[in-house]
């Protein structure tokens, strides 16, 4: 399986080389230079230059330092003009043949190829996301959570494998245009239970009250206004302890890794306008929008950021069951204790007392702010209250 996809999609990494040749992007390079230096000498989108040359990185032809790119010991050879090694003209050759192959088709067959439709489109995504939300839905735990809301959800195969693993109520968003096509897909598979919800998610109202979202394989088609956007419409949305599960080809900081996501953002300036964004940018945004508390989850082909919305209410005592980990948010320097939480004696009691004389908020830059934290596990058989106070300074 891996190898067709890998074949099928290898265009993209010849195309990128091609293009850099082509333009003699190589010959600049010998000299540690910046995106917007080269973006001047070569009369280029600097932000569309950037993700070329990231790609480049990615694929091993050039490095970079910082936000400097100069060439790797390979392209020096090969790929400057001024090298007696250079292939510079055969790639530029193969460039120009790059258009030729488009048209085999047509040598080929009378008639021209279907155009691809919304259910095409939803089916070609699904022949691999079916693959692989299984692995998602065991990463991400949502044991506990009655509902989940599917972001532009397409062939459902996420919002299933959710709903299935832990018995949720899931609720698939799409743009009226898609929603049919959605609901093809899911009667195919015989799946029902699932609701198909027909609204644009950065204007219309999809609801509220879900213990989870979900937005698997969006981010990369929107802006970075229509993510901010669109995260801070998702923190209005969730319940109080709800969830949001940010799952796409996420960046290192560096934006150069891993490589099918730095080849990949090629391909959305291509297609939507869009890119590929790091963790970073993704927990930036989560962040402004007001979750709290980010969890970063590496799988096979993808990558995952979780973030959590706590409701900030600093007077309740919420109960510790067995299994459950209390949170809250506080703004305070100082935190006490009530005297109830120690009444039970023995290990857990002294474990939960060394990890709260533990919380860093007595100075520094956590004074004052607002903090999300976690106490360990308390698997007590009874419930236990607990209430923690701020105290001025």
């Amino acid at each position: 399986m891996e190898r067709i996809i890998e074949l099928g999609a290898a265009y993209r990494e010849s195309k990128i080389l091609l293009v850099a040749a082509a333009y003699n992007l190589f010959d600049y390079l010998e000299e540690p230079r910046s995106t917007l230096e080269l973006a001047k000498t070569l009369k280029a989108e600097p932000r569309a230059l950037e993700l070329l040359l990231n790609a480049l990185v990615a694929l091993g032809f050039i490095e970079k330092t910082g936000d400097r790119y100069r060439n790797s010991p390979e392209a020096s050879r090969y790929l400057v003009s001024s090298s007696s090694d250079y292939l510079g003209y055969w790639l530029k050759h193969a460039n120009r043949g790059f258009a030729k192959w488009a048209k085999l088709e047509k040598a080929i067959f009378a008639e021209p190829c279907e155009e691809e439709d919304r259910l095409d489109f939803l089916l070609a995504l699904d022949s691999i996301a079916a693959k692989r939300a299984d692995e998602l839905a065991r990463a991400v735990n949502l044991e506990g959570k009655r509902s989940l809301v599917d972001l532009g959800g397409g062939s459902g195969a996420y919002a299933i494998a959710f709903a299935q693993r832990y018995r949720l109520a899931a609720t698939i968003v799409e743009l009226p245009e898609t929603a049919s096509a959605t609901r093809e897909i899911l009667k195919r598979k015989g799946v029902a239970g699932i609701r198909v919800l027909e609204a644009d998610f950065l204007r219309d109202d999809f609801g509220k009250g879900y213990d989870a979202a979900l937005v698997s394989n969006i981010i990369h088609f929107l802006s970075e206004a229509q993510n901010r956007t669109l995260f801070r419409r998702i923190y209005d949305a969730l319940a109080d302890d709800g969830v949001v599960i940010v799952h796409d080809y996420i960046l290192d900081d560096s934006r150069v890794a891993p490589r099918e996501a730095a080849i990949f953002a090629l391909h959305m300036l291509l297609s939507s306008g869009g890119r590929t964004y790091s963790w970073s940018e993704v927990e930036a945004w989560l962040r402004e929008a007001g979750f709290k508390r980010f969890e970063r989850i590496e799988l096979s082909e993808s990558r995952v950021v979780v973030g959590r919305k706590y409701y900030a209410n600093l007077r309740s005592s919420p109960s510790c069951a067995k299994g459950k980990q209390p949170a809250s948010s506080l703004t305070a320097t100082t935190l006490s204790l009530s005297t109830s939480m120690l009444r039970r004696r023995g290990e857990r009691s002294s474990l939960f007392g060394t990890w709260l004389t533990s919380l860093p908020y007595a100075s520094g830059e956590n004074a004052g702010s607002t903090t999300s934290f976690f106490p360990p596990a308390l698997p007590y058989k009874k419930h236990l209250t607990f209430s923690l106070t701020p105290i001025s300074s």
